[in-house]
């Protein structure tokens, strides 16, 4: 990661830098860049895993999201908008 690149791009003013690429040392430079140059900057992040989760939070990602999560929630969604609902376990004897 280049960091003139970031400055070219405004990271000493921006509000928000959202890093969607999928090379995670790439945006765990990237994230301690713009919090060098921009301490206020929100810094929000995709992530595959809960391990990268963690990984991108303790260099200062702000907010991470992880795609999987999002589709599997919009999915369920759709099913509950359908009327279906989950089984009623019966107590076993």
């Amino acid at each position: 990661m280049n960091h003139h690149l970031l400055i070219k791009a405004g990271i000493m003013t921006a509000r928000i830098l959202i890093l969607a690429i999928p090379d995670m040392q790439t945006k765990k430079i990237a994230t301690r860049y713009a919090k060098v140059y921009n301490p206020d900057i929100m810094v929000i992040a995709r992530a595959m895993t809960e391990k990268e989760k963690g990984e991108l939070q303790q260099v200062g990602v702000d907010y991470t999201i992880i795609p999987l999560w999002l589709e599997a929630a919009e999915i369920i969604g759709k099913i509950m908008e359908q009327g279906v609902r989950p089984a009623q376990q019966t107590p076993s004897v």
